[in-house]
């Protein structure tokens, strides 16, 4: 009985077309071209030939046409290109984005292009929305289904922590853009060093395209209204309540990499949810003996909220990237659900 939840994607309408085509022309032209040519009572290699090449065309549009798909059920997405299988769990997939050679399907240890499914250059450069964009969207939501959005509270508000996607970069961006103008006046003069808004987006846009990486967005939201856009958009929630995105955090597998609040949402909780969502993360890996971050020397408040979470300040400094290059400090934060290595009794 079939899988009613089992979902596949194939070549486009189009692609299709063409290799229907194709296969219209390999079962009906070469051998017409060979009874054609046995008929001359021409040498008998060349309609010989010709059927080869009828078979070989047949074969190839086949393998390169028909048989490569996508394929998602309750356990795994598979995905079969011309030669290779490629079966990936949902615990193991991170990053899901449509590209010119295919449908990018990547984790933190694999990265596979989905043949049957690709977005042409052009609509790539020009932001145009494809049918390749509509399966990545679809493939989220069934990946979401295995890795449901966090849903927790900060004081009196309801937040829901999720994945954000390839395409959120210029709302991240901003949120980031209005936690620091409101935190750093001293330490980036706005009027002297204004807020580098496209460099920001561009970092975004690398961090959310680094399968390694995870990016969760806070959302304030009624905990039983339904889940927002992945980009953090707003949407419709319970009793005409309006969800907001509030804060973010960024992190690798060792680190907090980018951690901001909406100026409006300070001091009620939204930050400690944030990196408590993301140290439950970095800690789950008992191989990891401490967490790090960076966050600015003269950023007092930052540096207060971290140490109060159990954090440690570390004599390592670095520049900020950013003009006019302001000191940076590292704090990190030991696993307590870190594994202790046995000692070797002495002989």
């Amino acid at each position: 009985m079939a899988d009613p939840r089992r979902q596949t994607w194939r070549a486009s309408r189009a692609g299709l077309a063409l290799i229907g085509l194709f296969v219209l022309i390999c079962l009906l032209g070469l051998p017409g071209l060979a009874w054609y040519s046995w008929s001359l009572r021409e040498h008998l290699a060349v309609p010989l030939l010709l059927l080869v090449l009828t078979v070989a065309g047949l074969l190839y549009a086949w393998r390169f046409g028909l048989h490569p798909r996508i394929t998602a059920d309750d356990e795994q997405l598979v995905v079969r290109n011309p030669f290779r299988t490629h079966r990936l769990p949902w615990d193991q997939i991170s990053l899901v984005i449509p590209g010119g050679n295919g449908l990018v399907v990547a984790g933190p240890e694999t990265t596979v292009e989905a043949w049957c499914v690709q977005k042409s250059t052009r609509a790539q450069a020009t932001g145009r929305r494809t049918r390749a964009d509509a399966v990545a969207d679809a493939i989220w939501r069934r990946w979401e289904e295995h890795n449901p959005p966090v849903r927790t509270s900060a004081g009196d508000v309801d937040l829901t922590l999720r994945r954000a996607r390839p395409g959120a970069e210029a709302l991240l961006a901003d949120l980031e853009r209005q936690a620091g103008i409101e935190a750093f006046p001293h330490v980036f003069p706005a009027e002297t060093y204004p807020f580098p808004l496209e460099q920001v987006t561009d970092r975004w846009r690398d961090v959310l395209r680094d399968p390694a990486l995870q990016t969760l967005i806070a959302v304030a939201a009624p905990a039983t209204g339904p889940d927002p856009s992945a980009e953090g958009t707003a949407g419709e929630g319970t009793a005409g309540a309006a969800p907001e995105p509030v804060g973010f955090v960024a992190l690798s597998a060792s680190s907090v990499l980018h951690l901001g609040v909406r100026p409006d949402r300070q001091g009620r909780g939204v930050g400690g949810c944030l990196l408590t969502c993301a140290e439950d993360e970095l800690f789950a890996d008992p191989f990891l003996a401490e967490a790090s971050l960076w966050v600015l020397v003269d950023n007092d408040r930052a540096r207060r909220f971290y140490r109060d979470h159990g954090w440690h300040e570390s004599d390592n400094r670095r520049r900020s990237p950013y003009p006019p290059g302001p000191p940076e400090l590292r704090m990190t934060k030991p696993n307590p659900r870190a594994a202790r290595r046995r000692r070797v009794p002495e002989l």
